[in-house]
């Protein structure tokens, strides 16, 4: 799969040498994009999806957008995070 991106880059995408295609080998998993002046307008991007669990249907929801280059908005504001839990461990 071509993809734009090198070695030098934001978007690093380092191509294959053996084969002299611009195939790349290898990529990174995560991107983000921070905007310091408006730290809300950052954007970040990941290779899988939401869940680490492999046999989750969230395991590569997000997969198809990061090949394609797509970001996905960041907040800093708590009320945009949606629901969030707290697990307390207790000794026995």
């Amino acid at each position: 799969m071509a993809a734009p991106g090198g070695s030098d880059t934001v978007n690093v995408a380092r191509p294959s040498r053996e084969d002299g295609t611009l195939n790349f080998t290898a990529a990174a998993s995560y991107r983000q994009l921070i905007d310091l002046a408006d730290p809300d307008a950052s954007l970040f991007t990941g290779t899988l999806g939401q869940s680490g669990n492999p046999l989750s249907r969230y395991a590569r929801d997000q997969q198809a957008g990061w090949a394609a280059g797509e970001y996905l908005p960041m907040s800093m504001d708590p009320a945009d995070w949606g629901q969030t839990q707290v697990l307390r461990l207790q000794p026995e």
